[in-house]
């Protein structure tokens, strides 16, 4: 079955939502003639615009929504949601979450076929009772690939026929001055690089600098909250160079974006935004410290670089051997 019309479910996080978009450019080139809506929870709603293939964004207002019974006006704004959502005359749901809030979605909107994750894949028990049908999984690594197999499987194309493509990639080599970009957070304790090392990273990188013809670079150390932000502080005084800075706020989306298309390259975590900048081409050297990049990482995209702790210690030195890699992309005279 072709869907004329489809809705694609996959609410949250961050980088699951910038996975989705190499699922979205293959249903662009499978299903050039169908509509895709887009379900998303609201916190990601601007992110998941910038795709190109996405007619509607659906925002799901989940946060909101968590305390119904103390604020019973939430009711009818959740009443009118269904009510809008059920118009949409939607033939084909496709929920690549497999949890119950994502099934149920598929479920109000009345899609005349809905299509899940089987149930060894479910996220949930259960989930897959709200499914008209379950669609096989695989055991591909990677995130964003097994997604783009599940979605092929379920809609009739084969995924893994089509080169990976985000859909937004459109970086190019910067001129003038290097700037590189390192986000010293991450989405949890584990994952997070100490200190030290950040502060030796940058070191090695305007030492090198100092010792070649290449441009003088300014590195700015990025932060999610004020526990992160007072890292970034600690990192540059104990770097003691004026070249290093404190970005001066959180970014939002598209602050990010123009941030990360005029980098020369980027450094940061196994988070969200470190995939975001991957999905729009900027040279980035990710560090897998608990997760491993056969995972996550995009083997197929020559601009990620992964530093993953299944071959070693995740030192500055071997951050700064792929960060000089990453930077040759960005037109370093390294």
């Amino acid at each position: 079955m072709t869907p004329q019309h489809l809705l694609l479910i996959r609410t949250s996080a961050f980088g699951d939502v910038v996975q989705t978009f190499y699922v979205l450019s293959d249903l662009r080139r499978a299903l050039p003639h169908t509509r895709i809506d887009w379900c998303v929870d609201e916190r990601f709603a601007e992110l998941a615009r910038l795709h190109p293939a996405v007619t509607e964004i659906i925002s799901l207002p989940t946060r909101r929504w968590k305390h119904l019974f103390t604020s019973p006006g939430r009711w009818l704004e959740v009443i009118r949601w269904i009510r809008d959502l059920k118009k949409k005359d939607i033939d084909v749901s496709l929920d690549l979450q497999g949890l119950y809030k994502s099934a149920l979605v598929g479920w109000l909107s009345r899609a005349q076929l809905r299509l899940g994750p089987e149930a060894f894949a479910e996220s949930e028990r259960g989930v897959h009772r709200l499914y008209h049908r379950e669609v096989k999984g695989s055991k591909v690594e990677g995130l964003a690939m097994r997604a783009r197999y599940l979605a092929g499987a379920a809609l009739g194309y084969d995924a893994l026929s089509y080169s990976i493509d985000s859909g937004i990639q459109n970086w190019r080599p910067p001129t003038g001055r290097p700037q590189i970009l390192m986000m010293v957070g991450a989405s949890r304790p584990e994952k997070m690089w100490p200190a030290e090392q950040w502060v030796a990273l940058c070191k090695r990188v305007l030492n090198k600098a100092a010792h070649s013809s290449e441009n003088d670079p300014k590195i700015e150390l990025l932060w999610g909250s004020e526990a992160e932000r007072q890292i970034a502080i600690t990192i540059s005084e104990k770097t003691a160079d004026s070249r290093v800075v404190v970005a001066p706020q959180t970014y939002a989306v598209a602050e990010l974006r123009s941030k990360f298309l005029s980098a020369q390259a980027l450094v940061g975590g196994d988070t969200g935004l470190a995939h975001f900048a991957v999905a729009l081409g900027t040279p980035t050297v990710m560090l897998f410290l608990k997760t491993h990049a056969v995972r996550y990482a995009h083997p197929d995209l020559k601009h990620q670089f992964a530093v993953d702790v299944v071959d070693g210690p995740v030192t500055a030195d071997r951050v700064a051997t792929e960060l000089m890699r990453a930077r040759s992309l960005g037109g370093s005279l390294s």
